[in-house]
């Protein structure tokens, strides 16, 4: 006994429909896998990038000299305040604070480029032109090695 044997032609050919139509969209499943993967792999990348920064950060400025606010307190805490505007402007669009949130970044990104340019522009002078030695000859306090280094035309 098969299968056109228990169903109507109508009613057959309607299944076979749903069948393909089923099939179609099953085929592109593997691609949703391989993107969800690419993007999470992406997440995780930034999210490590970020955690880095706010880390290096709050070094630079409390140092391991404070017993409480350490850096890595202080680096998760901006992270998780992070994912918390991430997950907030997910779950309501229209929140003031996203509004404040979106300016600002537009402002801000205009004054984070320029002070990547500065401090781009610091390492090449610094470095003497060579930035990819990972050596930086000159300090800013040291006056000799700089004179030594980069005689001033007489």
């Amino acid at each position: 006994m098969s299968i056109p044997d228990i169903f109507s032609p109508q009613v057959s050919a309607v299944l076979e429909g749903y069948c393909q139509q089923s099939r179609k969209a099953a085929a592109v499943i593997p691609l949703y896998i391989l993107s969800a993967l690419f993007n999470g792999l992406i997440t995780l990348g930034v999210m490590v990038f970020e955690y880095e920064i706010l880390y290096r950060v709050f070094e630079y400025l409390a140092g391991d000299d404070s017993e409480y606010w350490t850096p890595a307190i202080m680096g998760m805490s901006s992270f998780i305040l992070v994912i918390a505007i991430h997950y907030l402007a997910e779950q309501n669009k229209h929140h003031p604070a996203l509004g404040f949130i979106t300016k600002a970044a537009g402002v801000m990104s205009v004054v984070y480029l320029f002070g990547i340019g500065l401090l781009l522009a610091l390492l090449v002078y610094l470095s003497g032109g060579d930035i990819f030695t990972g050596d930086i000859a000159v300090g800013f306090d040291d006056v000799e090695v700089r004179n030594n280094m980069m005689p001033i035309a007489q």
